[in-house]
């Protein structure tokens, strides 16, 4: 029989730059039994799904240490579902972060079967497919479920049986999760084609990419839709879309490709090398550009592998949200809480270093206002911030 959990006398903030920074904290909270080991609730208010996959095998996954060196802000989340810390992930998007369509989904996350034992899920919708880190349920073994809710506070429907059953009812611990972004979101490739060139300049860059995704995909369900594309549909739409990409960046720097290994018709292989000069092209003029300005978005290396890294970031949220539209996402957030009841701790992710919440934005205001909604929703109990940055 498990032993009861420990209660925090003040509920904890933890206060980070990076989101993966936050893992420490969670497993800190587990290690000491404020939190449970197994089948965790998070609440994740951001602007990204943050459910990539990263690279890792099980005894990776399973490696705090490991863990914490491998993931990215980008992919922290998952593996914790593999590990079993976390059941329940209850992802609040807003409106305009269009990366998954607001529903109940459960996915399964296991390793491959065969070499090299990534970890992989098994729920085929393209924000999964786009990242590899799809595979079928067949191709997987030690799988763990996790339940996904996907929330819109807009919605004039934002009810989640999951948030009713386990905390309003049930009075059961969760970790609460706020990333800066949700409140104003930037694409910092974007950005930095918009404040060094023009928007036309970064359409053209995106341009293939986007042709190459609506090409790969566009057979499957759209992005907000809740039917799924047989597994074997969806394993084929991945692969022809990661060996274009893979064959996209060997043609950009200029590297030999192999049409037999490649694995794509010599029509598709045709249309690739068809958008590699139109883009080679664009980098004189931007590299020229940016060593006329001091700007802070001008720090980011620009060669092939920048141009693949833009094109790829053609579907990222971006949604400038004035002081008016960022307060009313503060009463929002702080209507749910009310609903919630307290946390048993907090993580906040600033992202203001890697431009996600745009520099217009200012963070520390915006974190006082949090730090209000807190002390008035949590009146019973204080909260003890705690930054790292």
């Amino acid at each position: 029989m498990s032993k009861p959990l420990r209660k925090y006398p003040n509920i904890p903030v933890y206060e980070v730059e990076n989101h993966n920074e936050v893992l420490p904290d969670v497993f800190r909270a587990i290690g000491s039994r404020h939190f449970p080991a197994e089948n965790g609730l998070i609440i994740h208010f951001d602007a990204h799904p943050d459910l990539g996959v990263p690279a890792i095998t099980p005894d990776q996954a399973f490696s705090p240490i490991e863990l914490q060196n491998e993931a990215t802000i980008s992919d922290w989340l998952l593996p914790l579902a593999y590990t079993k810390n976390i059941s329940d992930i209850v992802w609040v998007r807003q409106h305009w972060s269009k990366q998954i369509s607001t529903n109940c989904y459960q996915l399964g996350i296991g390793s491959l079967r065969d070499p090299p034992h990534h970890l992989k899920v098994d729920l085929p919708l393209v924000y999964f497919l786009e990242d590899d880190n799809y595979a079928p349920t067949e191709k997987l073994e030690d799988i763990r479920t996790v339940q996904l809710h996907v929330l819109d506070p807009f919605s004039k429907d934002c009810s989640c049986g999951v948030l009713q059953r386990r905390v309003v009812t049930h009075q059961e611990p969760y970790w609460l999760d706020v990333c800066l972004d949700y409140f104003s979101c930037a694409n910092p490739y974007q950005l930095q084609a918009l404040n060094l060139m023009s928007l036309a300049f970064y359409d053209a860059v995106v341009h293939p990419f986007k042709e190459w995704h609506s090409l790969c995909f566009s057979s499957l369900s759209p992005p907000l839709s809740s039917s799924l594309p047989s597994s074997s549909t969806a394993f084929c739409c991945q692969q022809q879309y990661t060996q274009g990409i893979a064959v996209l960046e060997a043609l950009l720097e200029e590297q030999s490709v192999d049409e037999n290994a490649a694995g794509l018709s010599l029509q598709h292989l045709t249309l690739l090398r068809r958008w590699v000069e139109p883009l080679l092209r664009l980098l004189p003029d931007f590299k020229a550009m940016v060593e006329c300005t001091s700007q802070p978005e001008a720090a980011l290396p620009l060669d092939t592998a920048w141009l693949v890294s833009c094109g790829l970031t053609w579907n990222q949220p971006s949604a400038m949200s004035t002081d008016q539209q960022v307060q009313v996402t503060i009463a929002q957030l702080q209507a749910l809480l009310l609903r919630c009841g307290e946390p048993t701790f907090v993580t906040v992710a600033r992202s203001v270093e890697d431009h996600f919440t745009p520099s217009k934005l200012c963070a520390d205001k915006l974190l006082a206002d949090i730090k209000t909604v807190f002390t008035t929703t949590w009146s019973e109990k204080q909260h003890q911030w705690q930054s790292t940055t």
